[in-house]
Order: C-alpha cells, then sequence, then structure tokens
C-alpha cells in the first residue's frame, strides 16, 4: 500500500468516527471567538476534567491561554444555524458573531445562549502535538438551558446535504 492510499484508507475510516459538536469560547479584554469543536471529552469522572483537541495555531489558543478560562456550548439539533457561523473562517466569523445568541460569564467569556448546555472551565494545561494542541479545563460553573438532542458530526453533515 502506498503511502497515499493508507493517507486515504485512515481518512475515510476516520469519517466513521462519531462526535458530539460544541463551540468553544474565548476572550480577552481586547478580543473574543467562538469556534466549533468536534473534539471535547471528559477526561476523568472523579476529576471533572475536560479535554479540547483544537488546532494550534487559531487565535482562540492565545486568547484561552492569556485569559485562563474558556467556554463549551453543548450544541443541540436545533442550533445548526449557531454551527454553520461558529464555523466559518475567523474573518466571516467576526462579522456574524453579533447575529448569534450569546451568554457571558461572570468573566464575560462568551457562550450560546440557545445552546443545550453551557459550561465555563479554568484552563489548566495544554499539551502540543504535531499541528493541534490538547487544552485541559476543569469545569467551574455552568448551566442547562435547554432539553433536546446533541448536535452530532454525521447529522451536521447530512443536514448540510
Amino acid at each position: 500500500m502506498t503511502e497515499t492510499e493508507k493517507n486515504d484508507l485512515f481518512k475515510n475510516i476516520f469519517k466513521k468516527f462519531n462526535y458530539g459538536l460544541y463551540v468553544l469560547g474565548g476572550a480577552n479584554s481586547d478580543s473574543e471567538d467562538l469556534i466549533i469543536c468536534s473534539w471535547v471529552m471528559q477526561s476523568s469522572y472523579n476529576d471533572g476534567e475536560v479535554v479540547i483537541n483544537i488546532d494550534g495555531d487559531r487565535p482562540i489558543y492565545s486568547l484561552i491561554q492569556k485569559a485562563g478560562i474558556f467556554t463549551i456550548s453543548v450544541l443541540g439539533i436545533d442550533n445548526l444555524d449557531e454551527a454553520a457561523v461558529c464555523a466559518l473562517s475567523r474573518e466571516e466569523r467576526k462579522e456574524k458573531l453579533g447575529s448569534l445568541n450569546l451568554g457571558r460569564t461572570a468573566d464575560d467569556i462568551p457562550y450560546l445562549n440557545n445552546s443545550l448546555a453551557y459550561f465555563e472551565c479554568n484552563y489548566t494545561d495544554s499539551v502540543k502535538m504535531k499541528s493541534n494542541v490538547l487544552l485541559v479545563g476543569t469545569p467551574v460553573d455552568g448551566e442547562i438551558l435547554s432539553e433536546g438532542e446533541s448536535l452530532t458530526l454525521h447529522d451536521y453533515y447530512k443536514l448540510l446535504g
């Protein structure tokens, strides 16, 4: 098997994985951002930490490092429009963030007010990978905002056509 064939095989296998869709929020006094992410997981039931995988070149990473805090909004099946905005390029996203129904934590970190739930985390660590970064956070506050079915990556692709 050639290297290209192997890469194509694994890309197709990885497309079979299913993840929930979330929005990662970060801010400091100068800037704020909300990005879509699908790699969010609870790292330990007892410790309550979460791990988020993002591209290490995304500006939100430096926002989170500086502020020491971030939010995760849990998207529902009805949050397709919000997911689409948060998946845009940074410049396009900046223009459309004002159209989102945002809530703010006591630390002024944005979250999606019409998501299923959100939680705020203290940023505790990160692990640099090849091109991505694993963010580690400890939840400190949050709220269940509505009931409903979680939006998954597979749902998102189906709904987009």
